[in-house]
């Protein structure tokens, strides 16, 4: 099988060309469009676009639809729901596994800390901080470290930021397409 390739036009969106891409011209309904193609993304959301575009118009017009069409169709979009719902469920579980009993452990340690080194009115003790036998664990929250704080909080966003860049140019790849008058232009296979 080929691989899946998407089309733009470049004569109203001269800055494509500066990305990624293999410049090319085709003729669609009769008239030539010069423009840069690009890879579907290999993954589940490149599998659901792949399968709508192909596999559902294969089964909408009536034309090669058969019961594997439908199968690799379905199978796409089951794919991407069961994808969503596994970071979902990951997400579910690492906050009720994870951060919940380590918010607990957390606030009952500063509880005892608290009760060990204060006075009955909220006044730091320095002589019950010297002999407060937990120093160790108390120490060890990552959060009394800005500096560590800061450095998962980056490296975070730096990641997030590259998957939201690439939703971004995948939107607006698929928005900068020119308009299909007729099904078949709207997916070419290559042999390569």
């Amino acid at each position: 099988p080929g691989a899946a390739r998407k089309f733009k036009d470049l004569r109203t969106h001269p800055r494509l060309t500066e990305e990624t891409g293999r410049k090319v011209a085709h003729n669609l309904d009769g008239q030539q469009f010069i423009g840069v193609e690009f890879d579907v993304p290999e993954d589940s959301y490149g599998a659901a676009i792949l399968s709508i575009v192909k596999e559902m118009q294969d089964v909408y017009h009536g034309h090669g639809a058969s019961a594997t069409n439908v199968l690799k169709g379905v199978f796409a979009l089951v794919l991407l729901a069961v994808n969503l719902t596994l970071q979902f469920c990951i997400l579910t579980f690492i906050a009720s596994h994870v951060v919940q009993p380590a918010v607990y452990r957390i606030q009952k340690d500063y509880q005892y800390f608290h009760q060990e080194s204060f006075d009955e009115h909220g006044v730091f003790q320095p002589d019950m901080w010297r002999h407060y036998d937990r120093k160790n664990e108390l120490c060890q929250i990552g959060m009394t470290s800005r500096f560590f704080y800061c450095v998962l909080l980056f490296v975070w966003v730096t990641s997030m930021l590259a998957e939201f860049r690439a939703s971004a140019q995948l939107i607006h790849q698929v928005a900068q397409m020119p308009l299909c008058h007729q099904g078949q232009d709207m997916l070419r296979m290559d042999e390569d």
